[in-house]
């Protein structure tokens, strides 16, 4: 975490190497904020503009409601956003059946929880997070049609302030923006502006282990290997 790297990763390593393992896929990246944190501390970390939009949401007439049971019409609320905004912004998105089977299993289950954003009686915002562990934000959608609503706040990180509030009410440890490209954003990049986006939150970059495999049958492995992982 931030430059730290843990015991286990150096003795996991070892291990999988010595048994004729080797990293096929590098581990993934992301940013934990630390809720043990008080919520001031917490704000006074994020980037100011973030904050700033916080502050101005919290000031304005958005409404922000939590859903923690699913519901045939919130789903469709949602999908319509995630599907639409995966479109527009040439997104890769999840099949809606796919999609419908996670939402509803995780909800029923009393592990993830949705958050829609109005103004104006417009939804300008669904957001999606899981609360196993530590808090995640798995999935969200905005409405760009927030910038046609006089005066309406951006949206997105309000829902994120919402989620964190929420998390560290549950008591849990951490919150994770969900993976991003790597520790600092690159404009060059063609995720910049998700990547900038979450690197406001003023988290902790975490890398996590790296994916290993190892190749039992020569020609079997060596072409699945070049088609699932292009190597």
């Amino acid at each position: 975490m931030d430059g730290h790297e843990t015991n286990y990763k150096n003795m996991f390593h070892d291990i999988l190497m010595s048994k004729g393992f080797s990293i096929i896929e590098p581990g993934r990246h992301t940013y934990w904020i630390d809720l043990k944190k008080t919520k001031d501390e917490i704000l006074a970390n994020f980037k100011r503009q973030t904050r700033y939009e916080v502050r101005k949401a919290l000031r304005s007439s958005l409404e922000i409601k939590r859903y923690d049971h699913p519901t045939e019409e919130i789903f469709e609320v949602f999908w319509k956003l995630y599907d639409s905004l995966g479109t527009q912004k040439g997104f890769g998105t999840l099949k809606k059946l796919q999609f419908k089977l996670e939402f509803f299993s995780l909800m029923r289950a009393g592990y993830a929880h949705l958050f829609l954003a109005k103004y104006q009686n417009t939804v300008v915002n669904a957001s999606f997070m899981a609360s196993i562990g530590r808090g995640v934000y798995l999935y969200g959608a905005m409405n760009p049609e927030f910038k046609t609503l006089k005066n309406c706040p951006s949206p997105g990180q309000i829902a994120q302030w919402e989620m964190i509030s929420f998390a560290k009410s549950k008591n849990l440890p951490y919150y994770d923006m969900g993976f991003c490209p790597g520790p600092v954003p690159k404009h060059e990049h063609p995720e910049y502006d998700i990547w900038r986006f979450k690197y406001a939150f003023g988290g902790k970059h975490v890398q996590f282990l790296p994916t290993y495999g190892k190749i039992i049958k020569p020609f079997r492995g060596k072409t699945f290997q070049k088609l699932k992982y292009k190597k």
